[in-house]
């Protein structure tokens, strides 16, 4: 820099070779390669030319990589030389903003949850109780004609398989007259009692259906690349074909991209999961209690019958939900949130046997051998199937982390999944008893395990409060927190993928970065600014 055009030598090396940017600025293309930080996305030459000769993944990552502009006058660079450092920029860029929304949205629904949850199954209760009126209203639940029964049936798979990845959706849980077979004076109560829920239910389902554009972007360079990888082998077959041709051609793709898969949006889509699951199995619980209330004072089937139907319907989904958010979380390689994603898919599985367990007992089908018979089987399977994940998951997780992680990673494995898995397993055994014997018995309460989820979703909730010189992420995008000061003083690995994390001295390992999208969620909220040296925007 601040060479004159006059000085420079005409030998065709990167000191003497010029670009002009947009602005009319001209640089060398050394000063620019310099600028735009190009080691960072390619490999060079050993031999004295220095030629660029091999992409490759750039370390650095989060508020570091900013758009390259003009040193002079802060204009954009058009190069196509540096096309690629420009759209990595533009990638974070998004990523970032995309996270920021989404946690924004997943914080609102958290304190809108928090504020309805205690008297949700109450107001559950009395709408069931006011529904069950007149006679003509209990008439009009039986009175359906099989087609129209059919008909309801099919339209509520046509909403269900409408976005089956994404979370069930608030009208089908909502209009019970349209797809549930309910009168309408029905609907009118049942909707006055779900409505303050179904507002964080709908603020989290909405984070889970907001698509990153850099996931987009992404995976639309990653099927290009992927395809011509194959097209080269099915052309030219005396390259050799791996004997997985399809994986290596994969990996192939992934190198020339040259970056990491975004993954930092999965992290809130999986917790909005965490919510709308907790929301389905509260209303499943409290749509099942009140129909043995509803029982209890009308045993006509057609009141009780089509509530228990409803309330099974519920956890149905609440399984669903769950295991879908357990495939979110295998995808995206964290393995922490799998643990968690486990846990609320084997309490959902057992509140749904659980459903079918009293509602057998209530209607006295244990009268009957096999239909009791049944239901302890049902009993056997979900107490071998935990017995099996006692064994299986934690030889799976701690084979994920190195020799000197193993030790915290156990415990923390106690505490998320060991610990909350013997809570289930106890309630499994309590079901088997009752199953058998035909009476009720519950060793543990409904609260105990709603307890479980409810740490679960305020201990993610907790990560994203403090002051922002807490919040960084890995270098593979994943996010962490640094307690104390917020400068990193000792090295770790990243809770969720393994990459080494932290640094010494108050300076973090290359890639470790400040998590921009958390550091401006803790500022939008109100979280005081960092004042150490190391704090977002003040140098690390």
């Amino acid at each position: 820099m601040h060479t004159t055009l006059r000085d420079l030598e005409d030998d065709n090396t990167l000191d003497s070779m010029t670009i002009t940017l947009p602005c009319r600025h001209v640089f060398t293309v050394e000063t620019l390669d310099g600028i735009t930080h190009l080691g960072d996305f390619y490999e060079k030459d050993s031999d004295a030319n220095g030629r660029w000769v091999k992409a490759k993944t750039p370390e650095a990552s989060g508020e570091t990589r900013t758009r390259p502009t003009c040193p002079t006058c802060r204009g954009s660079i058009d190069s196509l030389r540096y096309g690629r450092v420009c759209k990595n920029s533009n990638l974070a860029i998004l990523q970032h903003n995309i996270a920021s929304s989404l946690s924004r949205q997943l914080s609102r629904a958290e304190v809108k949850l928090k504020v309805v949850r205690e008297g949700l199954a109450e107001a559950i209760i009395n709408s069931v109780k006011a529904c069950v009126g007149t006679p003509t209203e209990s008439n009009a639940v039986t009175d359906l004609t099989t087609d129209a029964r059919q008909e309801m049936t099919n339209d509520l798979d046509i909403v269900l398989v409408r976005e089956i990845d994404r979370p069930t959706p608030a009208e089908a849980i909502e209009n019970i007259d349209r797809l549930h077979a309910f009168p309408k004076s029905y609907a009118k109560n049942w909707r006055k009692a779900v409505a303050k829920v179904l507002e964080p239910y709908r603020v989290a389902r909405q984070v889970t259906c907001e698509r990153d554009p850099a996931v987009q972007a992404y995976e639309a360079s990653l099927t290009r690349l992927y395809h011509e990888e194959l097209e080269q082998y099915g052309v030219n077959m005396s390259l050799g074909a791996p004997q997985d041709l399809e994986q290596h051609c994969l990996r192939l793709a992934r190198i020339r991209i040259g970056q990491v898969p975004p993954r930092a949006s999965l992290r809130f889509v999986i917790e909005a999961f965490w919510i709308t699951v907790d929301i389905l199995m509260q209303l499943g619980m409290a749509v099942g209690k009140a129909g043995e209330e509803v029982r209890s004072r009308d045993a006509s089937p057609g009141n009780s019958g089509n509530w228990d139907t409803l309330a099974g319907f519920f956890l149905r989904q609440a399984v669903k939900d769950a295991e879908t958010a357990c495939t979110l979380a295998t995808q995206s390689e964290s393995w922490n949130k799998l643990i968690k994603c486990q846990i609320f898919a084997l309490q959902a599985r057992y509140e749904l046997a659980t459903h079918q367990c009293r509602t057998a007992i209530n209607q006295g089908a244990l009268s009957n051998n096999e239909a009791r018979e049944e239901l302890v089987e049902m009993c056997e399977r979900g107490i071998k199937h935990i017995e099996d994940l006692r064994i299986s998951v934690p030889r799976f997780y701690l084979a994920k982390w190195s020799a000197e992680e193993v030790a915290a990673k156990r415990e923390w494995l106690r505490t998320n999944f060991m610990q909350p898995l013997a809570v289930i397993l106890k309630s499994w055994e309590s079901l088997k008893q009752s199953s058998s014997s035909g009476q009720w018995y519950q060793e543990v309460t409904n609260e105990e395990r709603a307890a479980i989820l409810r740490a679960m979703m305020e201990g993610a909730g907790h990560d994203r409060l403090w002051h922002t010189g807490h919040f960084y992420q890995c270098p593979n995008g994943h996010p962490y927190v640094i307690g104390e000061c917020g400068g990193a003083m000792q090295e770790s690995r990243c809770p969720e993928c393994g990459a080494r994390i932290g640094g010494s001295h108050h300076r973090s390992l290359e890639g470790n970065t400040h998590a921009t999208d958390f550091v401006n969620l803790a500022r939008a909220g109100g979280v005081a600014e960092s004042h150490w040296r190391w704090g977002p925007g003040q140098g690390r």
